[in-house]
């Protein structure tokens, strides 16, 4: 089965570059001549949570009481807490999910194990490959709507 892969925001050229905090979504389909399907994940790592769990520590001193921010913090030290722990894997949060990868920074090598894992779990049992594409989509600022 061949997996199409894209990723918004600054395209990764190379296979050895952190991936960082980004989002990536996925095209296959799971029988010869069926629809194609789709799925969208956010890669987190070990060093871009830490930086998004100390933003919501910098908001919530800025906007005190916010319960967002709280609830954001709580999440995110629970989140760091598996992974420092060694755990992988994919967790769902609504309809998004997001790929935790147990290291400093995710490289695609990370990124597919884990994506792997989370086909292995759906039932998915052929081979995988990966080719990942350049960025085809990407998010546009509100400002720039207008």
């Amino acid at each position: 089965m061949q997996v199409r892969v894209s990723k918004a925001g600054v395209w990764a050229k190379y296979p050895n570059e952190p991936l960082g905090w980004s989002d990536v979504r996925l095209r296959w389909k799971s029988q010869p001549g069926r629809r194609v399907r789709t799925a969208e994940f956010t890669i987190e790592a070990i060093s871009e949570l830490r930086s998004q769990i100390e933003l919501d520590r910098q908001l919530l001193a800025d906007f005190p009481g916010d319960a967002t921010y709280i609830k954001g913090i709580a999440d995110g030290e629970a989140i760091l807490k598996r992974l420092l722990a060694g755990e992988e894997g994919v967790e769902q949060r609504g309809v998004e999910y997001c790929l935790l990868v147990p290291k400093p920074t995710a490289m695609r090598v990370d990124a597919e194990l884990a994506m792997t894992h989370w086909f292995r779990r759906n039932g998915e049992t052929r081979p995988i490959r990966y080719h990942w594409e350049k960025m085809d989509w990407f998010p546009v600022p509100a400002t720039l709507r207008a």
